[in-house]
């Protein structure tokens, strides 16, 4: 019998990253996600359903952390922009 190799989801990586940021457990996090959406729809727990709603989340996540580093990165290299062209004024 052949070994599977599983592989790591990249997806799920980057949201454990970011929530570490944030003090919180991808565990807690993922239930809290699945049962807001079990709340608004009233329907059983349907394993294709959490995967998807969970992979949404997880974009949705990952989009505001690039947002808000991409703001980070704008103010920092406008600050710096700044900072230079006044101390290399002649």
């Amino acid at each position: 019998m052949a070994r599977v190799k599983i592989q790591k989801n990249p997806v799920k990586e980057t949201v454990e990253s970011i929530l570490k940021k944030q003090n919180k457990s991808y565990a807690d996090w993922e239930k809290e996600i699945v049962n807001k959406k079990k709340l608004e729809v009233m329907a059983d727990e349907d394993k294709e359903w959490t995967r998807e709603t969970v992979r949404e989340a997880s974009m949705d996540l990952i989009m505001e952390e690039v947002i808000k580093n991409n703001k980070k990165v704008e103010t920092n290299n406008k600050t710096d922009f700044h900072s230079n062209s006044s101390t290399n004024v002649n």
